[in-house]
């Protein structure tokens, strides 16, 4: 092989090398494209449900407290001055209220929470039956004892409700990772 046919070979090589270079090149950049944007959208799909799940917790902690807020002052010992049904009503909204953000924690998840969610949503069911006993039992009865029972059972299902709700906001900083945080 003379040294001209020995440049041929070495041109053609180097010019095979250089385009099996190029194309591996540009298969390893079009991966790691790939690669990186499923990461970004990975991150942005978590940040996305993080914001979400934040809104429905909120949603829910703000509508038990609404609820308790209303029945303190739609209570028939604190303000005769508005009717029964007018009392029934407002607590019923508010309990809907409840329900609609209890809805959306279930949505957004994870399933783990929503045991505590529903605890939640039972526990204002059962504060809303006890409301709802007691403006009956002052409605319609003078019986001192009947009462105090009524009051009582009102009282166990305020405990019931906020125990719930605290319990939901101890499980919703560990789904969002904020356990321990400011604790």
């Amino acid at each position: 092989m003379d040294q001209g046919e020995a440049a041929i070979w070495a041109s053609g090589i180097a010019a095979v090398a250089g385009v099996g270079g190029a194309l591996v090149g540009g298969w390893l950049t079009g991966r790691a494209t790939q690669r990186q944007v499923a990461v970004q959208v990975d991150a942005g799909q978590r940040q996305w449900s993080q914001e979400k799940r934040i809104a429905a917790y909120e949603a829910l902690v703000a509508a038990v407290d609404s609820f308790r807020d209303v029945a303190i002052l739609v209570d028939p010992r604190e303000n005769p001055e508005i009717a029964q049904d007018e009392h029934r009503n407002l607590l019923r909204e508010e309990l809907k209220r409840v329900w609609r953000a209890q809805s959306l924690v279930e949505l957004m998840g994870p399933p783990g929470i929503t045991h505590r969610c529903d605890a939640v949503g039972s526990a204002v069911s059962q504060f809303y039956d006890a409301a709802v006993q007691m403006m009956q039992v002052i409605r319609d009865s003078d019986d001192q004892d009947e009462r105090t029972n009524a009051a009582g059972s009102l009282h166990q299902a305020v405990i019931t409700c906020i125990d719930a709700r605290n319990d939901f906001i101890v499980a919703a900083r560990r789904v969002l990772g904020l356990a321990g945080l400011g604790d």
